[in-house]
Parts: structure tokens; sequence; C-alpha cells
């Protein structure tokens, strides 16, 4: 399917998707260390949070403004930071994403899909 022809709903289901799996690969995973030390993990979770970037960035203007509480810069800017600086990727500040970042964008994916 073209990028094109895909609906927004896609879109978030993408994010679901991915924030799932978030959760899978860090279940389990504690600490900060913990995650480091996982390099499986750390990759894993470094294209999940792609991934929901690149989805978010396909996010009309229209829908961003109809949910302002989702931070959508920062998630796309998290994207393009894994994406074109791999090796500045400061590994704590994604560890304290997933714990703190992502289940408050997981209710907020959920609740968008109802509504769509």
């Amino acid at each position: 399917m073209k990028q094109s022809e895909r609906l927004e709903k896609d879109y978030f289901q993408d994010m679901k998707t991915e924030i799932a799996n978030l959760i899978t690969f860090t279940k389990g995973i504690t600490t900060y260390e913990a995650f480091k030390g996982d390099q499986k993990t750390v990759y894993a979770c470094l294209r999940s949070i792609e991934v929901i970037g690149e989805a978010a960035k396909c996010i009309s203007p229209e829908t961003k403004l109809k949910y302002p509480g989702v931070e959508w810069r920062k998630i796309a800017g998290a994207r393009d930071v894994i994406v074109h600086n791999y090796a500045g990727v400061d590994l704590r500040v994604i560890w304290e994403t997933i714990q703190t970042s992502i289940p408050l964008l997981k209710t907020q994916v959920d609740s968008i899909l109802k509504e769509l």
C-alpha cells in the first residue's frame, strides 16, 4: 500500500502497535543500566520510536490541532534524532521517554482511535 493510500487511522494504528512493542520489549527491565546493557532491546526500542515518529509526521495539521495535548513535535523530533544522529542518541533520554512519555501517549492514541 502506498503511503498516499493510507488513512490517518492507519498511522495511529502503527503508533499503537509500536507502543505495544515498546512495552513488550522492556517488560522485566527495571533499570536504565539493564536497558542500556541489552543491545537487542535498545535497537528494538529505537526502531519502535522511529516508527512512532514517522507515523506522527503523517498526521494532518488539522488532526494535530484537534489533539493539542499530544506532543507532536517531540514525537517527530525523537525520530529525527534517532535517524540522523544515531551515534549521539542519549539512551538515558530514550529510557526515560519509554518510562514516562509512552504510557501517556498510549492513553492518547487509544482515545484518538476510538474517535476515528
